[in-house]
């Protein structure tokens, strides 16, 4: 590849935040919801509701979670050039990080012997964070465009002064 792909003009660093912190917020919000789905909604293969106070009796391991799904990320590629500029190419590498990323978390709670943890939140959550994994880097393009461009809907740099 040519050098021009990789040269980093100045709001690299801004850009590449959103990023990870949108891919953060996934990781959360599909956490939350699979405990909120799993409530409300009798999935196949169960029995029947999830009892709500379930939540609050787990041990829940957020800085794991969070790690996992950095990681799994970033080693699959998906914070390189290509992968960022071109999201709709990799849309399998999203979907396939978060099983791996949902496996991660269940060597987490077996090797902390968290052994009451709910298993189908582990599927429902790996259904949940790829959709909104998928939908977060599509999504994103726009925003990431606008930063690229120096313009960013809460901040917009001054011009420069004429001499």
């Amino acid at each position: 590849m040519s050098r021009s792909v990789y040269r980093r003009d100045g709001g690299w660093r801004l850009r590449w935040a959103i990023l990870v912190a949108g891919d953060l917020l996934a990781a959360c919000l599909a956490y939350l919801l699979a405990f909120v789905l799993r409530t409300h909604v009798p999935l196949p293969l169960t029995q029947g509701y999830l009892p709500g106070v379930r939540f609050a009796e787990v041990h829940h391991h957020w800085p794991e979670m969070l790690l996992a799904q950095g990681a799994v990320l970033y080693f699959l590629g998906l914070y390189e050039a290509h992968a960022l500029t071109r999201p709709r190419d990799h849309v399998g590498a999203m979907v396939a990080a978060a099983p791996l990323q949902a496996l991660v978390l269940v060597a987490v709670y077996f090797f902390r012997q968290d052994l009451m943890f709910p298993r189908s939140i582990f599927v429902v959550l790996a259904a949940l964070d790829a959709t909104l994994l998928v939908a977060w880097r599509l999504g994103s393009r726009p925003l990431l465009a606008a930063t690229r461009a120096g313009a960013c809907w809460w901040w917009a740099p001054t011009p420069p002064r004429p001499r």
